[in-house]
């Protein structure tokens, strides 16, 4: 009996830290994502720091100053290209407005041609009244909240950075953990950043808006298994068909972000991460639950690299 109430109060402890850390979590939330963030960003650039190097052959303190002048240029370009393609997006307004005036008039052309029953009229007043200037306000405020997120993350990586630079020996299980992961990572962003690249540049010759914008989310949305690369392949739809409608262009880009994501996502991801990183589907559900339930949307990015770090900072058991 008195070994039951010691399971029971072991249970119970359990339960309550379980429910302080994840109450700890929604309320650091602010401050939390951010800098899980840079700790992956952080793990991605040590590899580029023993790049400089073994490479170059430069000191590790060099190597860091290279890198952290890296960050502020990379952020500052994402930042610029980010802004620019909105305020250009909205200064296009009216012309996309009136470009899907005429898409809801080819509409109720094609559904008069096949007898199905489509009020024009009532679709152009919806379109009409779409509080344009609140949700440019909305939007605008979320950029705020993207750029001042961004600054915070830069911070946090550059001096993680510097720590690299003055770092000394630590105890081997640690260096060989840190190892492991900063491979992963790095391998991640790299298929990652390779395939929003290549959507960047199919939607920058397309001459589609905030092509720049979805190639960051492409990154992003990486990280998501599965549903990540469909959402990402859908996202530029809308801005799609109010450019070129249904015209030959649409398909065309569709068609080469769908490829790109089919390729990468199903034979050259899993060559470069190995089999050895496969996570079972009911722990990658659970984990996007749960992250999601405390971070909002940012834990749907982080949920499966939190798992996947998790699993490969577990030291490795003598045979």
């Amino acid at each position: 009996m008195n070994d039951l109430s010691n399971r029971l109060v072991v249970g119970c402890v359990i339960i309550i830290t379980g429910i302080a850390i994840t109450a700890a979590l929604i309320y650091t939330r602010a401050i939390m994502v951010p800098f899980v963030v840079s700790v992956f960003l952080y793990s991605a650039l040590s590899s580029v720091i023993s790049w400089f190097q073994n490479r170059l052959k430069v000191r590790k303190i060099y190597a860091a100053i290279f890198t952290g002048a890296l960050v502020l240029l990379c952020s500052s370009l994402i930042i610029y290209y980010i802004t620019t393609s909105f305020q250009n997006f909205f200064l296009g307004a009216d012309i996309y407005k009136s470009r899907l005036s005429d898409f809801i008039r080819w509409l109720g052309e094609v559904s008069t041609n096949w007898n199905i029953e489509f009020n024009e009229k009532s679709v152009q007043k919806m379109i009409d009244d779409i509080p344009v200037f609140s949700m440019v306000r909305g939007v605008g405020g979320n950029i705020i909240v993207f750029v001042g997120n961004t600054l915070l993350v830069t911070v946090f990586v550059l001096f993680m950075v510097a720590g690299e630079g003055i770092e000394k020996a630590r105890n081997r299980l640690v260096i060989e953990i840190k190892q492991r992961v900063s491979r992963y990572v790095s391998k991640k962003f790299m298929v990652s950043i390779a395939t929003g690249l290549f959507v960047g540049v199919v939607l920058w010759v397309g001459n589609v808006e905030l092509a720049i914008m979805f190639a960051v989310l492409t990154i992003l949305l990486n990280f998501i298994p599965n549903i990540g690369s469909i959402i990402s392949t859908l996202l530029p739809v809308p801005v799609l068909l109010l450019k070129f409608g249904f015209a030959w262009q649409t398909w065309v880009i569709l068609g080469l972000i769908s490829t790109v994501q089919f390729v990468i996502g199903n034979l050259v991801e899993p060559k470069i991460l190995g089999e050895s990183m496969d996570l079972h589907p009911v722990t990658v559900l659970m984990s996007l639950m749960f992250w999601a339930l405390v971070w909002g949307v940012a834990g749907l990015f982080l949920a499966v690299p939190i798992l996947s770090l998790i699993h490969i900072s577990e030291p490795t058991r003598p045979y």
